[in-house]
This record gives structure tokens, sequence and C-alpha cells, in this order.
């Protein structure tokens, strides 16, 4: 019995198989998690136990107040990102494409802060979470090092900050620990927001859920090729 040819098209399913768990289905779940609890009731901190919540309430520092790299002002936390337009490629796209702006640096600094609501204080590290805070652009001058004019004389990079204000309203998804004392990104999901319900719920506008059932219809005929491969090597044995 020859199995030689079967090799390749095993391996190659198995890559599938992990491309399809990991780049569609996990972080389709997670999505689809978000969005279930988003739209459940939020868990007064003063009744949490250990698990998944969803919570409200005020931000409050607990450590020094950082300052933010191009609005200079102080935040509890910052995400910010640099990106720099990029024109159209001709040679490939002929001419017909649009250009478009892409992330040449980001990063982050901040530390942990109080959650606060009428019935009591949780503590949030904010690192490693998924944020959903509406980003601030920040005009920098041209005639900034960092800055670059386009041909049109215009500003070829925006400098973005998404910032965790002293008194922010955020709503927090995250996994209590056994304490029922911290936040943070050990579990996940891990969900942050300054927006209102409904805007998260809008921004999170179906797409996790389509790559989800996409990546369970992509699983599900994958196993199915399995199955027959399977099912082919009892035949020929």
């Amino acid at each position: 019995m020859d199995l030689s040819g079967l090799i390749p098209a095993t391996f190659i399913l198995g890559v599938l198989l992990v491309f399809v768990i990991d780049v569609l289905i996990r972080p389709g779940y997670n999505d689809v998690k978000v969005r279930r609890l988003i739209k459940g009731n939020v868990t007064s901190l003063g009744s949490l136990s250990e698990g998944t919540a969803k919570i409200f309430g005020k931000a409050m520092p607990m450590e020094n107040l950082v300052k933010a790299p191009f609005s200079k002002k102080d935040c509890i936390f910052y995400y910010y990102e640099i990106r720099e337009y990029r024109a159209p490629d001709i040679a490939v796209s002929g001419g017909g494409g649009t250009g478009g702006y892409g992330i040449i640096e980001k990063g982050e600094n901040g530390g942990k802060f109080h959650l606060e609501d009428d019935t009591g204080t949780i503590t949030v590290d904010p690192h490693g979470a998924q944020m959903e805070v509406v980003p601030e652009y920040v005009d920098i001058s041209l005639n900034d090092p960092r800055q670059l004019k386009s041909i049109a004389g215009k500003s070829a990079r925006q400098f973005i900050e998404y910032r965790i204000d002293s008194n922010d309203k955020l709503f927090i998804i995250g996994q209590v620990d056994k304490q029922q004392s911290v936040i943070n990104s050990h579990s996940k999901p891990f969900y942050i927001s300054n927006k209102k319900e409904e805007d998260i719920l809008h921004s999170l506008s179906g797409t996790g859920t389509f790559v989800f059932y996409a990546g369970i219809i992509c699983l599900l005929i994958l196993l199915g090729f399995v199955g027959a491969i399977v099912f082919s090597i009892i035949i020929q044995g």
C-alpha cells in the first residue's frame, strides 16, 4: 500500500487547520463573546464574583499620570500610532489605486488604575487589552521634524492617540480574579472602551461573527477532507 501521495495532502490539511483555528475561529469567537457580553447586564463592582464580567465605572489613577506623546495631556494610559501616507503603486495598480495610510510606529505607556462605581472598586491593568477608545488626531506642524510633507504640501503623517483619562467612564469586559480585585490580560476576552454601548456594537459590526462562522464552515470542510483521507487509508488497507 503506497501512502506517499497522501503525505503532502495531509501536511497541507494540517497547516490549513491551524490557520483556520488561529486566524479565523479563535479571534472571531472572541468578538462574538464580546458582543454577547456587551449586550448583557452590567455587574456592579460591589457584587463581583470570579469569572468573566461586564463592568462600568469611572477610571481613577493609582500611580503617577503619564504625558501623552503628541497632545502632551496628562492621562492614566495611552496607546499611540503614527501613520504615513503611501501613494498607490502605479506598477502594480496601473494608476487605479487610491493609496492610504499605514502604521509606521506605535507604542503605549501608563499604569494600573481603579475603576469605581457607587458600590465598590476594582484594579485594572490595561496592558494587553483590546482597546476601543475614541481616538484623537493631533495636528503636528509641518515644521516639526516628525512630520513629512506630501507633494501637495500637506501632512503626510497622522499622529493618533488613544487615551484613558482620569474620570473617564469606561466599559470593561474581563476576567475577575479569585479575590474579586483585579482584571488584567491573563485571560481573554479583555476589552476596554470609553464609547457608548451602541457605538461599541456598531464598531464590532458583525465582522467578527462572520469570520467566526466562516471559520467553522472552513473547519467542517477540512475535517471532511481529513475523513476522506482516513477512509481512503482504511479502504486501501
